[in-house]
């Protein structure tokens, strides 16, 4: 993340119209995160506090949960709400458009898909990219109601990073299969991991990442990490991501008809 924020830096300080444009991609996805992030921490954290208070041998002062909870909720919000939410609105703002497009005449890289389509493209991309960690740090795998590990694992991470590449570019090349490959691949991918939460244990995944069994009471003690709850989630997160590859779909080119045949006589 650091990285990236430097070269935004470096491209917005010089002006290029690549710089500006992934900025404001980076900040309407930092800024949908951020809000889901940080209402869930509200909701979450003081679940989480209470646990830990009830399970420590010394009792937390009081007020002590009250105070961190403001803390930890405000910092989100100004970290992963106000902060992008700025970035977000001066990048858009037409003065600001007209700036680099006069800093920056030539023709771009991102000129080539439209800023929503760029955005799927990237959110494939950072997809990969975790499907990849995965396969060499943490090789599990939820697939239809079991979980895989070791080198099958590895081999579905590295297969779906791959394959997130792929549609990667193919979202940015407009290409209307690719469109509907993300839409089969995510619908296929919450199925598979809907049944999992529902038949399988959620705990036997930290077991097999090695988590100990005291920080497993902990999670436990949340009252949410629950088949159910998860799946849940899993819908929810579904019907967004559908809803806006159907917002975005008007930006693909559709196949070209094949020309008629030309009668044998001419």
């Amino acid at each position: 993340i650091g990285v990236v924020l430097i070269i935004l830096g470096i491209g917005s300080v010089t002006a290029r119209r690549w710089a500006r444009a992934l900025t404001i991609v980076v900040s309407w996805l930092w800024l949908i995160v951020g809000v889901i992030a940080t209402l869930s921490m509200a909701i979450l954290l003081p679940r989480t506090l209470r646990a830990q208070a009830a399970m420590s041998p010394k009792p937390l002062p009081e007020g002590f949960m009250l105070v961190m909870s403001f803390i930890v909720v405000g910092m989100m919000s100004i970290l992963m709400v106000l902060v992008p939410l700025m970035l977000a609105v001066f990048y858009s703002r037409p003065s600001v458009k007209a700036t680099f497009l006069r800093r920056d005449p030539g023709p771009r890289w991102t000129d080539r898909a439209p800023l929503p389509v760029l955005a799927l493209s990237l959110m494939m991309c950072y997809a990969a990219a975790g499907y990849l960690v995965l396969a060499v740090a943490m090789p599990v795998f939820a697939l239809f109601g079991t979980y895989l590990t070791g080198a099958s694992a590895r081999l579905a991470c590295l297969l779906l990073a791959a394959i997130g590449l792929y549609l990667a570019w193919g979202n940015f090349q407009l290409r209307r299969s690719a469109w509907w490959a993300t839409l089969g691949l995510v619908v296929v991918g919450c199925a598979s991991a809907v049944l999992t939460f529902l038949r399988a244990d959620v705990f036997d995944v930290y077991r097999r990442m090695g988590m100990s069994p005291e920080s497993m009471g902990q999670v436990a003690a949340m009252g949410w990490v629950r088949g159910p709850v998860l799946a849940g989630f899993a819908m929810a997160s579904l019907i967004a991501f559908v809803a806006y590859l159907l917002f975005i779909v008007r930006y693909y080119r559709r196949t070209p008809e094949p020309p008629a045949p030309v009668a044998a006589a001419l």
